[in-house]
């Protein structure tokens, strides 16, 4: 009976041994997980807790003062910098000045946000400007725009050259500047001749500041007043103090008609001559057929005596000043078109006007005359000039 107390005393002895040991073993193992890094997956880095660390199941590496998920392909640590991918470009995401949109890495100039990869774009005080031509203008302002290399505002509904000295915006109009007057640029009833503006009525034009003074528009026909007083068509006839109201002639040549007039009994061409032929010299100033429509062609000395039309001639110095005295003088409905002259490039139209004569001077130069507007009013100037220069033409009958 003793003995059979002593052995399981002995066997409840050994029992609670080792259940005690046991839990010393597990106390053991828990307190020493702690200096142990927990497992993110199946990563662990004991060795290296001061370069990496798990956060919420994610590796993390650190990069500079940040971590990042090293199993992110849209993140990457360069040079200690975290950054980001932004199409294929990266960024430091940690900077405010830079942004990603619509896959282009952007930054900030001023309030606004620009691409720098684009040579066309740049930062300048704090402007996002865009390159137009060799110049820059603000990106992100509405009323600037690139036309054909050069930069416009908008005026209205319309855009102009803000370099050009010759336009303005008024009142929300795109203004040009004719002499000391200016008018809608964007009037196709208004234009610039001879330096002054003029107005389209029907098919023909009148001086616009002599509007309901010298002339109106009157059933879409140009009306000129005659010194009585009265009105008259100035299309199809002048006016003179020495023969009133007349009708104005016309001689066909080449498939072109010009209208005629009569001053002290010689019959004129009303109009400057515009004819070439095939191996013809001659030129439309800024070689521009628009040109020659209105201005008539520049011709050089040998082609204006041989170019007016059968029963035509050019006239004599002494005839061209007669003829540029009255019609300068306003006796007459016009004045001469000023079409400038080629001298080897293209000068002077709506300021001057050249005309040759038949008057020979040295063997080099003949005489011509000149009409050039100054302050509003017209001088007429004797001229001696290269034969090879281009002037205008006006013929006489014979």
């Amino acid at each position: 009976m003793v003995l059979r107390f002593l052995i399981l005393l002995a066997f409840f002895a050994f029992f609670a041994f080792s259940c005690s040991s046991h839990d010393r073993d597990n106390v053991h193992d828990r307190e020493s997980k702690k200096f142990e890094d927990k497992t993110c997956g199946d990563w662990n880095y004991p060795d290296k807790k001061d370069l990496y660390r798990c956060t919420d199941s994610i590796v993390e590496k650190k990069c500079g003062s940040g971590w990042y998920d090293t199993t992110s392909t849209t993140l990457r640590c360069q040079k200690n910098v975290l950054e980001t991918k932004c199409g294929s470009n990266w960024y430091d995401t940690t900077k405010t000045s830079f942004r990603c949109q619509n896959n282009v890495v952007e930054t900030k100039c001023g309030n606004d946000w620009y691409d720098t990869t684009k040579t066309t774009l740049r930062c300048k005080n704090d402007v996002v400007e865009t390159k137009c031509g060799n110049s820059w203008y603000n990106y992100y302002n509405e009323n600037l725009s690139c036309q054909n290399n050069v930069v416009v505002k908008k005026c209205g509904d319309y855009w102009y050259d803000t370099t050009s000295t010759t336009l303005r915006c008024q009142s929300n109009m795109v203004e040009a500047k004719c002499s000391n007057d200016w008018y809608n640029n964007n009037d196709a009833n208004l234009k610039c001749q001879n330096n002054a503006v003029v107005k389209k009525c029907g098919s023909g034009w009148y001086d616009r500041s002599e509007e309901n003074n010298t002339w109106k528009c009157i059933g879409n026909v140009p009306n000129k007043q005659c010194q009585d007083g009265g009105w008259f068509n100035g299309t199809t006839n002048y006016c003179s103090s020495y023969s009133g109201v007349t009708t104005y002639g016309n001689v066909s040549s080449d498939g072109k008609t010009y209208k005629t007039f009569i001053i002290d009994d010689q019959t004129w061409m009303a109009e400057n001559l515009n004819y070439s032929s095939y191996n013809s010299d001659s030129k439309c100033y800024s070689n521009t057929d628009t040109n020659c429509g209105i201005y008539g062609r520049l011709y050089n000395w040998d082609e204006a005596r041989s170019y007016c039309p059968s029963g035509w001639r050019l006239p004599d110095n002494e005839e061209l000043a007669n003829l540029m005295s009255y019609i300068t003088d306003d006796d007459y409905s016009f004045s001469p078109l000023l079409g400038g002259l080629y001298t080897g490039s293209f000068s002077d139209k709506d300021k001057v006007g050249y005309w040759w004569s038949n008057s020979p001077d040295a063997n080099s130069t003949a005489y011509g005359q000149k009409v050039s507007l100054e302050d509003g009013s017209l001088y007429i100037e004797e001229i001696s000039l290269n034969r090879s220069y281009m002037l205008s033409v006006r013929c006489i009958r014979r």
